[in-house]
């Protein structure tokens, strides 16, 4: 994968305002991006008010240019949101199921989300390859599975973007809910994430 950055933006919508939000995000703001960028919109399964947006982008001078490339693009978006943009800067840490494409082209994206102490980040980086990508490379349903780490953050920690296509629930109960997938992540609880299981959240968007 040539982009190895991506910067992760969300925002959500007035309830009024939704459709006219989603419009100006989905398609406007494919606008004025830098010259080999990668743009994809997405909403949230649960919430289609709640957006996503990641621009996969080549080098580090590309994220100055995106955002003063974008400020009519946020101008116009503004008032229509109820809430402030969040936004975050991810480097590519591991491919494990990889794409030929800068970011993902599935129906739907899985993020998960999970803060290592950096005390036992070595520990866990190779813990993960035999119990959490052991997992993922033998499951089908995911058709990708890439591994990010933050860069520039509120909330430090590693991030994994899983595209699978088809139910949403069948997925999860395939792989995640499964007891073995279970007992990972009590053991991920017990001896690397910040604030043990309940520090593990995932969330399911799908694309525009």
């Amino acid at each position: 994968m040539k982009n190895n950055l991506i910067i992760s933006s969300e925002v959500i919508a007035l309830n009024s305002k939704s459709t006219a939000a989603w419009d100006i995000w989905s398609n406007a703001g494919n606008t004025d991006l830098p010259s080999g960028s990668v743009r994809k919109c997405y909403y949230l399964e649960e919430n289609k008010n709640h957006f996503l947006e990641l621009i996969a982008v080549e080098k580090f001078s590309d994220l100055e240019k995106l955002m003063i490339q974008r400020e009519a693009f946020m101008t116009e978006l503004s008032p229509l949101l109820s809430s402030d943009i969040r936004q975050q800067v991810f480097q590519l840490e591991d491919t494990v199921k990889p794409i030929d494409t800068a970011l993902p082209t599935t129906e739907k994206l899985q993020l998960r989300y999970i803060e290592v102490p950096l005390s036992v980040k070595d520990a866990y980086l190779n813990w993960r390859e035999d119990t959490i990508f052991e997992v993922v490379r033998g499951a089908s349903q995911i058709d990708c599975f890439l591994a990010y780490r933050t860069l520039f953050s509120t909330q430090p920690g590693v991030m994994f973007l899983s595209g699978f296509n088809g139910d949403s629930n069948q997925y999860m109960a395939d792989i995640f809910l499964t007891p073995k997938y279970q007992q990972i992540v009590k053991e991920a609880g017990d001896q690397y994430i910040t604030g043990g299981a309940d520090g593990l959240y995932t969330r399911i968007f799908v694309a525009a």
